[in-house]
């Protein structure tokens, strides 16, 4: 506040002094004429001011004056920060799966050959007497002569098989089954079977005897065996009885063919009916037919890893946008089918349709699978219940038809695969201990009362409400830096410890609660007492740090944690080098300090705060806003005494003082070189310690200079 007192005072206290004068030489009594005695004095008002609180003060949204006339300060802000899901948990890009499906062993169709070997062919290589005693007997019925095994072996020509050219086979029999269509027995037969192309025995097979009209059969192993698709059967050895000789107690060759036992004899039509079988065989290489697989290729069920943050164990995830990006390459030369499946996952309740994808031969295929909105079951694994996804596979291979195709166990398709463009809206299990950050920001404060004040304030009891909304179920630590800031530039820490804020429990809760700073927690006092133009802030938090087992966690993706300050700060308070000023305008003459004889300063004071003060006075040249040049300064210690207050604080009786100080002529020629006049009180709370502030509190000063003219 500036007021101004000008030179005029003065100059009506130099006329009254001339008209003084005048009037004591006019007096008629000359012979009593004497020295005139009279030293004037003068009284040079400065300051007279009452200044109550509500008129230093200007209510404003952060200002508050009660009912009652008390005072308090108001300052909220619902959003100091904001801390979202994606802050506390984010699902880092998942890493690719390669899985690797070897064809294996190739079932081949069974199939059989069969050739005839007709008796003629049969006896060509037995001795020639037998032979042409058989011969002899074509188309009767007579005796059949017994014979001795060939002298060369009898060759079968077997068709070729026609489902494959050469195969390497792994597992399966090949079975050789003789009819004899001859009408007498035959004994001792090895047939031995053998690769004309590769020029090597398959297997031999013995059958001891096989009686007429009757069948026989045995098979060869063939596992670890290379065969191609020609083969012929060698009868290397057999002998037969003949039709029979009667009964004779001499020994051959004086035995006699017993006609009761004749035979029809057909040497062109007689054989022995040879069958070729391959059955249940499997090849691991080769050129054949691949006929579509009565089992798959590969038909795993497993579980890989879902990645999540370290030390995260999640147990359920929905993923509101994500894509399984697939690559499949086969180097199998048919037609591969693979299904691809996701067992416990759902979308939208719903088991989540198989994909099913065809590889031409030697084919690769590079496509996407849209699975927004699905839900893993990540708890599938028995031995690890968390962070893992239920997956299937079932590949087979389609007929080849009637094309014969090279083929390998060893080729394989190969299936390279992984979660892309993911944003979950769900997640639960356990999140482990993330890292957050409160990221620095700052409030400004503007309160009006607080800039008016340049020393400090010490609040007898301030809290400042960090209020907090929370839908996050994961508890959540915060290390939270504030820092208060005066116009003076000062810094002063609030000094939290960690807080901890409650959680929701149950899905769907939310948590609305406060944290409240107070002198107890913090350093409040010191904090509000620079007092702080602004306030900046930030931290950093980490979830899940309470001792003891892990608790249940969960969120979803709109859930945030969001916190506001409220502070409301009755003006009940202590206080330390708190300053009021006012500043006047004066203007005395330039030669005001040079007739004056001596001068003293006046002060008259009411108190009606409830604080002790100091005074001061500083007389100041004001050239420009930008210039001022201090010319002098008066202090008065202890200068005003505190108003008395009741029990709670507030003022019950004003105080007063008066005060004369006198004047050096340095001061008086300040006084005179001055345009500005600042009057300041520095106070501080008196015995009682608490003080409560009301609008209606005042100080009403006097400040004037008294002195005495000079008499020449």
């Amino acid at each position: 506040m500036m007021r101004k007192f000008t030179k005029s005072i003065f100059s009506i206290f130099i006329i009254l002094l001339m008209l003084l004068m005048a009037f004591q030489s006019c007096k008629k009594d000359l012979n009593k004429i004497v020295t005139p005695t009279l030293n004037p004095a003068l009284s040079v008002p400065l300051l007279n001011t009452n200044l109550t609180l509500g008129h230093l003060l200007e209510q404003d949204s952060n200002l508050i004056f009660n009912p009652d006339g008390s005072i308090k300060i108001v300052y909220s802000d619902d959003s100091l920060f904001s801390i979202g899901v994606d802050e506390i948990i984010e699902i880092p890009t998942q890493e690719e799966v390669v899985e690797h499906f070897d064809l294996g062993k190739i079932e081949i169709d069974n199939v059989s050959i069969n050739q005839k070997v007709v008796l003629y062919d049969m006896i060509q290589n037995i001795p020639s007497s037998q032979r042409d005693s058989i011969i002899a007997h074509n188309k009767t019925v007579d005796f059949f002569p017994a014979t001795d095994p060939p002298s060369e072996p009898v060759l079968v020509e077997l068709p070729e098989f026609d489902n494959f050219s050469n195969v390497v086979l792994a597992e399966g029999d090949l079975v050789i089954s003789i009819t004899n269509n001859i009408r007498v027995p035959f004994q001792n037969i090895e047939i031995v079977i053998r690769d004309t192309i590769y020029h090597k025995d398959i297997g031999t097979l013995f059958f001891p005897s096989i009686d007429t009209m009757a069948f026989k059969e045995g098979s060869i192993p063939l596992a670890g065996v290379e065969m191609s698709n020609k083969l012929v059967a060698k009868i290397s050895k057999f002998t037969s009885p003949g039709s029979g000789l009667m009964a004779n107690p001499n020994p051959p060759p004086d035995s006699i063919p017993d006609p009761d036992k004749f035979v029809y004899v057909d040497v062109g039509e007689d054989n022995f009916y040879v069958e070729v079988t391959t059955k249940n065989i499997k090849a691991s290489s080769g050129l054949a037919k691949i006929p579509a697989q009565t089992e798959p290729i590969y038909d795993n069920d497993t579980t890989i890893g879902f990645d999540v943050p370290s030390g995260a164990e999640l147990q359920h995830i929905t993923l509101s946008k994500v894509n399984l990006i697939y690559e499949i390459a086969s180097t199998i030369q048919t037609t591969v089918d693979l299904k691809l499946m996701l067992p416990d996952a759902t979308i939208d309740g719903n088991p989540v349709t198989p994909r099913n994808i065809t590889i031409t031969p030697s084919g690769i295929i590079n496509d996407t699978w849209n699975l927004d909105g699905i839900e893993f079951n990540l708890t599938t694994d028995p031995q690890n219940p968390y962070n893992a996804v239920h997956i299937a596979y079932e590949v087979t291979s389609q007929s080849t038809g009637e094309n014969l195709v090279e083929f390998d166990q060893d080729d394989y398709v190969e299936m390279t695969y992984s979660l892309d463009n993911i944003d979950f809206s769900f997640v639960d299990g356990y999140f482990g201990n993330q890292s957050f950050d409160v990221d620095l920001d700052s409030l400004d404060l503007d309160i009006d009362f607080l800039d008016q004040i340049s020393g400090g304030l010490i609040f007898s009891d301030p809290e400042i409400r960090l209020n907090y909304t929370n839908s996050i179920g994961v508890p959540l630590a915060v290390d939270l830096d504030m820092i208060g800031k005066s116009k003076t530039g000062k810094e002063q820490d609030i000094g939290l410890d960690t807080i901890r804020f409650e959680y929701p429990k149950n899905v769907g809760e939310i948590i609305n609660s406060s944290f409240v700073i107070n002198k107890e927690n913090s350093k409040i006092q010191d904090f509000l007492a620079l007092p702080p133009k602004e306030i900046t802030y930030s931290g950093a938090g980490v979830t899940n740090t309470q001792a003891g087992p892990q608790v249940y966690n969960f969120a979803s993706i709109t859930d945030k944690f969001t916190l506001g300050v409220d502070m409301e700060l009755p003006l009940s308070l202590e206080t330390s080098d708190l300053e009021i000023n006012e500043t006047v305008e004066i203007d005395l003459d330039d030669d005001f300090s040079e007739n004056i004889e001596s001068a003293a300063l006046t002060i008259n004071a009411i108190n009606g705060f409830p604080f002790n003060a100091d005074f001061s006075l500083v007389l100041k040249d004001s050239i420009s806003p930008e210039n001022i040049i201090v010319l002098d300064s008066i202090k008065v210690e202890g200068g005003l005494i505190a108003a008395k207050t009741n029990a709670v604080g507030k003022v019950i009786e004003t105080t007063n003082c008066s005060l004369s100080i006198g004047l050096n002529e340095h001061q008086l020629d300040s006084f005179s070189k001055a345009n500005q006049l600042t009057f300041t009180a520095k106070m501080s709370t008196y015995e009682s310690g608490v003080a409560k502030l009301y609008t209606n509190y005042y100080i009403h000063a006097f400040i004037a200079i008294d002195g005495k003219f000079k008499i020449d």
